[in-house]
C-alpha cells in the first residue's frame, strides 16, 4: 500500500510513473477514488510480480518527499508504503469474489 497521495494525482500518473522503474513488474495498480469529490482518498495499492520490485518500492518511495517521487503537482506531503493486510493475486481475487459489493 503507498500512503499520503496528492488528492488530484490521477491513475494514470501513477501508471506512467511506475512504467519508469516498475513497467512489467507490477499487475494491479489501484487507486481509489473518492466519486463526490473526484480525488483519489489517499492511497493506493499496488501488486507487484515479484518480491525484488516490491522492495524496490520501499526504497524508491518510503518516506521520500511526494514531489520527488510521484512528481506532478506540488504536495508537501512524504509517501509512505506498507504492506497490504491481503498479499497475493489469487487471495486478492478471492477477497474480491467474497466481498458483499461483488455481484454473481
Amino acid at each position: 500500500m503507498l500512503r499520503s497521495f496528492p488528492n488530484k494525482y490521477k491513475r494514470e500518473m501513477l501508471v506512467k510513473q511506475l512504467s519508469q522503474d516498475f513497467r512489467g513488474k507490477c499487475y494491479v495498480v489501484y487507486l481509489p477514488i473518492d466519486f463526490k469529490n473526484r480525488c483519489n482518498v489517499g492511497y493506493g495499492f499496488i501488486n507487484f510480480c515479484t518480491e525484488d520490485a516490491c522492495d524496490r518500492l520501499v526504497t524508491s518511495f518510503n518516506g521520500v518527499d511526494v514531489r520527488k517521487c510521484l512528481p506532478g503537482l506540488n504536495s508537501r506531503k512524504v509517501a509512505e508504503v506498507t504492506p497490504a493486510r491481503v498479499q497475493d493475486l489469487e487471495e486478492n481475487v478471492r477477497r474480491l469474489c467474497n466481498s458483499p459489493v461483488s455481484h454473481e
